[in-house]
């Protein structure tokens, strides 16, 4: 079969709409971002794991010190990708 989007825990497109775990053609529900991904070009995200990030690194060396942790979920807390922490 076609290729399906695999990695979509982590990704949202510019509305915060989970993509879909589809094939390529029906992953974005944000019709401009459909159209600019079936003519090849770049996609504006709001969350993405799924290729590079370029960031100013200070914040994860300078006291307080960033750290990332499994969540509590017997706590009631969340689970959360670090990317999207840092989002």
């Amino acid at each position: 079969g076609a290729p399906v989007f695999y990695d979509n825990w982590v990704a949202r497109d510019i509305n915060g709409t989970a993509l879909e775990n589809a094939p390529f053609e029906q992953i974005f529900h944000h019709t401009e971002s459909n159209h600019r991904f079936q003519r090849h070009l770049p996609i504006q995200v709001q969350s993405c794991w799924n290729g590079i990030a370029v960031l100013d690194p200070t914040p994860f060396y300078e006291p307080p010190h960033v750290k990332f942790r499994m969540a509590h979920l017997d706590q009631g807390e969340c689970s959360a990708s670090e990317c999207s922490l840092i989002c």
